[in-house]
Formats: C-alpha cells, structure tokens, sequence
C-alpha cells in the first residue's frame, strides 16, 4: 500500500494518491488479484478578486471609480492624486456625479445624479445602464447575490431590483428616510440614518425597526458593514466604531479607533476599511485600515481622494475554476492457476 501527500505553492493546490496493491495467493490454486485505486483532488485556489473599489471626483470636475488590488499589501500609503490607484471607470468629465457605489465579484455597481443604476463588469470597458430613470436622490446602494437595492432620498423608499437589470423593482420599505449607509444579507437590510439608531427591515418587505441606539446622544451614525455575524457602525463627530450582535444586542465599543469623520466602512479578511472626509469639504478624502484581530489602527492607506462619496471592499475567496477533481478507479484482474501434478 502507498499513500502519498503533494503541496504545490504556486497553484495552491493538494494533490492525493493513493495506491493499493493485494496479492492473493490460495495455497495451490494461486491467484493473483492487483487492484489499483487512484484519488486526485486540487483544491481552491484564492482568486483575484481582492480589490478595493472607491468614487473619486479628480478634482471635482470628472468623476471616476478607482480600483487597487489588496493582493499587494496594505503597508503603505497610496496617493490618488499621483495615480496610485488604477483607473476602473472614467466618466471623461460627461458623467452625472456619483451618489452611491457598491460592488460584488461580477462588477461594481452606482447611481447617480441623473437618477440611474449602472454596472460596470470587471472585464467591461464601458457601463451598462441597469434602471433608468429612477425616483429622484439616489443615495444609497448596496448589492447581495443577485438582488440590488437602492435609496431614495426623495420618496423615502428603499427598493429592490436584480443584478441583471431585469428584474421589476419592487418597494421593500417606505418612511425610510435620511439613510447614510446600509447593507444587505440574505434576509435583512441594515441601515444608518445620521441618528444615533441601527435599523433594519427584512429583505421581503415590511416595516423598519430600531436595533439599537448608540450611547451617545447626539450621535450621527454614517458607515455599517455586517462581518462576522455582527454589526459594525461608525459615528462621524465623536470618532467611535461600535459593534453588536444581528438582533441588536451587545453594543459595544471598539477599542484603539482613532479615525476622523468616517462616512463608509468595509470589512474583509477581518480588515476594516474607513472611508472619511477630514470634517470638512475642503479637506481631502481618505481611507485607513484597522486590524479586527489586535484591534490596532493600521495607519492610512489612501489620502488626496476628491469628494469620494462610496467605498467597497471585496474579499478574497476561492474560484471554482481551479478545482479539478478525478477519481479513477483500474481493477486487473490476472488469474493464474498453477496445477501440480501429483505422481502416484
């Protein structure tokens, strides 16, 4: 019997094979029976869709999404104004300005101005419009699986659409007004409103209910994620993350977050990612990092963004496309008799 174990650093992949040989011999009447088993699996394999996705204004006169591949580290500062992040959309200057971005491993998603929902693929040079004239203040958008939702300031809905741009939109929720950042999951959608109150209202519709409110009076609660079967939210005056569990219970304060002014937060592969504005619109845009593991503030990561209005973090995952499996199986059979003969 053998059995063998190969780790191969650059696919990533596991290689098993196993191999088994039975020899059987009965007395007289030998038989030999081979019996060959061979196991091969690859396992998945991290893809390349670590990206980190952000609007920039480029000096307030041409909109644009920039794109960095986390792949490379998050150890240093990158300049946006120096060209340290790729290009993934360029609006030329012709573009309505952006109101709200997010982004999945298809592609990245955004309204603006001119009240339509567009999609950009990854490998698309140019965006496709999804839903065109929609109701008007299109603030907020966020994507799960195939669903996309969206915000309007003006009629004070949440509605519902798909990644397709097919699917009829639907109303998810009415009275919901003055949203800063939300998220969806499978079954809920969870939101701030510049208060100091997490809200939520399931995905099939309904009304909105309070999760929790912050201790802090006068609080105004601007970025949420869902990680990790947890909440996290960020007030923008006092500087605070808080976190809690999904039905509101257990808030808590993030210790060592010394970020100013957050207005979007992220997290993948227990990274935070912050997006702020400095306190002022004058003041440049940026983005740090902070570890979830040592809960410890990474440092910034990007600075000079220009009036960047969304940011979206995806992680890295496995792609299916490097999983190969096969098992064979060979059974031979060869038989050989050997008679003796017996003189009397």
């Amino acid at each position: 019997m053998r059995i063998s174990f190969c780790y191969n650093s650059n696919t990533q992949g596991i290689w098993f094979d196993i191999q088994l040989l039975f020899y059987l011999n009965l007395l007289m009447n030998a038989t030999l029976t081979t019996t060959l088993f061979c196991l091969g699996f690859t396992a998945l394999s991290p893809g390349a869709t670590h990206d980190l996705f952000v609007t920039d204004s480029r000096g307030g006169t041409n909109d644009a999404i920039l794109s960095y591949d986390l792949d490379n580290g998050i150890s240093s500062t990158l300049n946006a104004a120096d060209g340290d992040l790729n290009t993934y959309y360029d609006s030329g200057g012709d573009d309505p300005f952006f109101k709200g971005m997010d982004a999945n491993e298809s592609g990245v998603f955004w309204s603006n101005s001119d009240n339509n929902i567009l999609f950009q693929g990854m490998n698309d040079l140019s965006p496709t419009t999804l839903y065109s004239s929609q109701t008007n203040d299109l603030e907020i958008v966020a994507v799960h699986g195939t669903s996309l939702y969206w915000h309007s300031e003006d009629t004070d809905t949440i509605y519902k659409g798909g990644t397709d741009g097919v699917t009829a939109r639907t109303v998810v929720a009415t009275g919901v007004s003055t949203v800063t950042d939300m998220v969806a999951t499978d079954d809920y959608i969870y939101y701030t409103n510049n208060t100091d109150d997490v809200r939520r209202v399931s995905t099939s519709g309904g009304s909105p209910e309070v999760l929790f409110s912050v201790p802090f009076a006068f609080a105004r609660l601007r970025g949420i994620d869902v990680y990790n079967d947890a909440i996290y939210v960020a007030e923008y005056d006092v500087n605070t993350l808080y976190m809690a569990n999904l039905d509101g219970s257990g808030v808590a304060e993030v210790p060592g977050l010394t970020v100013l002014h957050t207005t979007d937060l992220d997290i993948a592969n227990d990274i935070l990612f912050l997006l702020s504005d400095g306190g002022s619109v004058s003041a440049k845009d940026r983005i740090t990092v902070f570890d979830l593991n040592n809960m410890s503030n990474n440092g910034l990561l990007v600075e000079n963004l220009e009036l960047s209005s969304g940011m979206a973090v995806l992680p890295t995952i496995p792609e299916p496309r490097h999983y190969v499996l096969f098992i064979g199986l060979v059974t031979g059979l060869a038989c050989y008799r050997l008679r003796r003969k017996v003189n009397k």
